[in-house]
Order: structure tokens, then sequence, then C-alpha cells
């Protein structure tokens, strides 16, 4: 489920204006309460009508792809992801969890980038790592590419393995 991935209260907490503060209250209770139509007008409206900072924006950005994509409008929510995805800044390993959810060539592409990433910055944090492969993994196999799903799975337990035994890796 999405809220496993992205927990609204701690990503509107984060780096959030008071001025925005009851509009964001307001769309996380239409959110929690699954009003997704209603929380797709107050986030357009909020977006629209305000000058916000640009991380904002992204998280608005992607609640909209989520109540996107539970209203049965996948196509939508993989375009918004799509968009999200061309931003520098953008956390790759969330937006390939959250394409996961309607497009998984989009989740394919998101998180061999972010293993990438990972693997080129020398990830301090191996369950991360571990993570990437495992929902890589799982994408190959919604994919039917099996072989390329087993080399992933193997790669992200190894990597648990090796943690919990403290070997290096």
């Amino acid at each position: 489920m999405v809220i496993d991935i992205l927990n609204l209260e701690e990503l509107f907490n984060d780096n959030v204006s008071d001025e925005y503060k009851d509009d964001l209250v307001q769309i996380l209770d239409e959110f929690k309460r699954g009003h997704y139509p209603n929380v797709l007008s107050k986030s357009k409206t909020l977006r629209e009508n305000n000058e916000l900072h640009t991380v904002l924006v992204q998280k608005l950005w992607m609640v909209e792809a989520i109540c996107h994509d539970e209203i049965g409008e996948g196509k939508a929510a993989s375009e918004i992801i799509a968009q999200l995805y061309t931003n520098e800044d953008s956390d790759l390993m969330l937006l390939g969890e959250l394409a996961f959810m309607c497009d998984y060539k989009l989740a394919r592409r998101i998180m061999t980038a972010a293993i990438k990433q990972m693997e080129e910055e020398k990830e301090a944090d191996r369950i991360k790592l571990a993570r990437g492969y495992l929902v890589l993994a799982e994408v190959e196999e919604k994919l039917e590419k099996l072989v390329r799903s087993v080399r992933y799975f193997q790669k992200g337990w190894v990597i648990l393995r090796k943690m919990i035994t403290g070997t290096s890796i």
C-alpha cells in the first residue's frame, strides 16, 4: 500500500511554511478519508494560487499521482511521476516505488537509475540499496522477466545477508 511507501504527515511536516499548514492539514485529512477527487482539487488550487517552494510543489504532485492511481487513472499518475523523474533533485527510490503502483516499465527505469546512483555514491544505507534491488526484482517479475528478477532478488538478499552476518560487501 502507498501509505507504507509515503508517510504523508512526515512528508508535509518537513520544511513547510506555517502559511500553508491549514491547507495541507485539509489535504491530508481528505486523503486519509479516501476522498481523492477532493485532494486533487485542493492540491491543484494550492499549487496554482500560491508561490510555493519547489519542494512543496513536488510533494503535492506526488500526492496527486497517488490519488490519480487510487481512482483508476494510472496513466495520469504515471505521467506525473515521469515528470517528477526529470527533476534532478528528486528522490529516485521514492519515485520508483510510487511508479510501481501504476507503470512497471517506468518503475524499472527509475529504480535502475536509483540503484546506479546509490552504487556510484557508495550508498551507506545498505538496507536502502537492498530494498532498491528487491523492488526492481518485483518489477521484473511483474514484467515477466524472471531471469532478471531472480538476479535482482539475489543481489538484494546478498546485501541483507552480509549486513546480518557482519561481513563486508
